[in-house]
């Protein structure tokens, strides 16, 4: 009878003895191995989260300079397409000095590899008040090499908007885009059914024609060093020699 009674405060004891050395743990706090860990594990998922943010943001900067070139590329194919629409060639003035009476022109020059484009258009638009100015003008497109890259062009636009003896002189030019690899025109001559790489409205050949539609191949190289090739067709309205 003794032992029975003896047994139960014995466990009692112990099972209070293991509370109290848990609760002396939680006091205690962590030790220096779980603190080390929890740094540890801390680290790495911060190290694993800025890797993810800076993966993000070179994604995202990446995206954007690509999508710089394609919106700038496709702004400046757009122009020339619709500056080459409005082209046109008219009737000199008689005269005895040619030199001194307005020209018009279309001058296409296969130059590799940007290829030169001079013509006559509709295309000016007016920005100054009461300015000696129409809607007529000379656009000429070229190439320049680029002074700071190799394998690469900017090309320009070179806009005169008085029309006189001279159109392949003269002028304000700037810049249109950068990074440009390669500008192609071809141009469709109805009397051969082919595509022709120059056009001059000047030699007998041509006949003081204009050809009915135009292809502009753009090649441009993006940050990667990778080439994007843009390509469209525009139509010449006003094809044939205008009378003054």
């Amino acid at each position: 009878m003794r032992n029975t009674m003896t047994f139960p405060t014995q466990q009692h004891s112990s099972r209070r003895c293991r509370l109290q050395q848990r609760k002396r743990r939680r006091e205690a706090g962590m030790s220096l191995m779980e603190v080390l860990v929890a740094i540890f594990l801390l680290s790495m998922i911060g190290l694993a989260t800025a890797d993810i943010v800076w993966r993000s943001n070179r994604t995202r900067n990446t995206l954007q300079r690509i999508n710089d070139v394609y919106h700038s590329s496709r702004v400046v194919l757009d122009r020339m397409a619709r500056e080459l629409s409005t082209a046109y060639i008219a009737k000199p003035l008689p005269g005895p000095d040619q030199s001194k009476i307005p020209q018009t022109i279309f001058k296409a020059k296969d130059e590799s590899p940007i290829a030169r484009l001079t013509f006559s258009s509709f295309s000016h638009i007016r920005m100054v008040r009461d300015a000696r100015e129409s809607d007529q003008n000379i656009l000429t497109y070229y190439g320049k090499p680029h002074p700071k890259k190799s394998g690469v062009y900017r090309l320009f636009r070179r806009s005169k908007t008085i029309i006189d003896g001279q159109p392949e002189k003269g002028g304000l030019a700037y810049e249109l885009l950068d990074n440009v690899v390669s500008l192609e025109f071809k141009y469709w001559d109805r009397r051969k059914t082919d595509w022709q790489k120059d056009w001059d409205t000047t030699r007998i050949e041509y006949g003081n024609r204009l050809p009915p539609l135009v292809e502009i191949k753009l090649v441009v190289q993006d940050q990667s060093g990778q080439n994007i090739t843009f390509l469209t067709r525009t139509r010449i309205f006003m094809r044939e020699l205008l009378q003054r």
